[in-house]
């Protein structure tokens, strides 16, 4: 059975516009949220996936909490690329992100990466990767964060260099 088919219903009318090819999608994955220790899904936003760059993405003006994550930015590939033209040459430097590899497909839900208030874009590693060579940087290796006693459980870890 496909992922599509063991996910929740959303409703139909409920979609997306990718950030990067403005491709409308539906909302594949309901989006959670927490207060204190109750976890509920929001019933009308959530996440879509686009193939134009492998990405798990929400609407951005779903994200109400600011972090430093690239998660979390509007244009994070912008970012990525005026990173890139202030470093000097030879820098090196590692992004963390949340990692979709993490999730429990048949209970995606419960995967804390899904929450639209925090993270507007979610990359797999590859995904990422290929992007920060496109931008021109070189890549020096990936690890994941497999360890729930990490300081930064269920994202990973890309090494990269500005040659």
């Amino acid at each position: 059975m496909s992922v599509k088919k063991q996910l929740q219903a959303v409703k139909d009318e409920y979609k997306q516009e990718c950030p990067f090819c403005s491709r409308l999608h539906p909302i594949m994955i309901r989006g959670r949220w927490t207060e204190d220790k109750d976890v509920r899904l929001y019933p009308d936003i959530g996440y879509s996936f686009c193939n134009c760059k492998d990405i798990f993405y929400t609407d951005y003006k779903n994200v109400t909490r600011q972090t430093d994550s690239l998660n979390n930015k509007e244009f994070p590939l912008q970012e990525l690329k005026d990173l890139y033209d202030h470093l000097e040459n030879g820098a090196k430097f590692c992004v963390v992100m949340q990692d979709p590899f993490f999730c429990d497909w048949t209970h995606p839900h419960d995967y804390a990466g899904f929450d639209p208030r925090v993270n507007h874009i979610l990359w797999d590693v590859d995904s990422f990767m290929d992007e920060c060579l496109k931008i021109g940087f070189q890549g020096r290796g990936t690890r994941r964060e497999m360890s729930v006693e990490s300081k930064t459980p269920e994202c990973y870890c890309v090494n990269l260099r500005k040659p």
